[in-house]
């Protein structure tokens, strides 16, 4: 009786072990709880983190900077399925004035192939979301967070950055684009079970193991 009481115990012990694991990220800081620790920026000055968030600062005119860059190398492995998830936010900024192209400023999304092209995950500017076809994905207003999530299993054994550009068209603002909770995990395969259901189990456990060690004279 102790033998088995002491098999059930063991073999529960492994069941909650494996249902209470998490899957990695292979992005690096992604909730920039420390900094810019992991990510590299172009230009340097443009590009702040605080709070967990990154900011990325659209400049004067006078600075010859039409574009600002936040990025990271990720490398994704062959045969494993992978989802990326992120939040963004688009701010107008303070006004200034408007050059000749008087475009709207905007951030973009995208995942630069090391060996292959460029995919566009999204862009933000003043007036909404857009996907990479520029078909509108959202009416998020300027000021608001989108948080975006998408299944990426058409690359595989892929290499390059994981960026996030800033683009400067010359409109009446001296733009911010804001980025946070940026991951990349490995889809999963087997379900993990609810924090109910795992509840539900420990109680079962507790109350089969009373009534056996209690039988057993324990």
């Amino acid at each position: 009786m102790k033998r088995s009481a002491l098999v059930l115990f063991l073999s529960a012990v492994v069941f909650l072990a494996g249902t209470s694991s998490s899957l990695a990220s292979i992005i690096t800081n992604g909730d920039f709880s420390q900094g810019l620790a992991g990510w590299s920026t172009d230009p340097s000055n443009a590009v702040t983190a605080d709070n967990g968030v990154a900011s990325l600062q659209i400049q004067p005119y006078a600075d010859n900077v039409f574009y600002i860059s936040l990025y990271q190398q990720v490398s994704m492995s062959a045969n494993v399925s992978y989802s990326i998830s992120f939040d963004v936010n688009f701010l107008n900024g303070t006004t200034r004035p408007v050059d000749l192209l008087g475009q709207p400023n905007y951030l973009q999304a995208s995942l630069v192939g090391d060996a292959a092209g460029q995919t566009t995950l999204l862009a933000y500017d003043k007036n909404g979301v857009y996907d990479d076809a520029n078909n509108p994905i959202s009416d998020a207003a300027s000021g608001n967070w989108y948080h975006f999530a998408q299944n990426i299993s058409f690359l595989t054994d892929w290499s390059g950055l994981l960026e996030f550009d800033l683009f400067d068209r010359g409109d009446e603002y001296l733009s911010i684009g804001q980025v946070k909770s940026v991951d990349i995990v490995e889809n999963q395969t087997t379900p993990v079970p609810e924090p109910s259901t795992l509840l539900l189990f420990g109680v079962g456990l507790v109350a089969v193991l009373f009534s056996v060690f209690r039988k057993a004279g324990c």
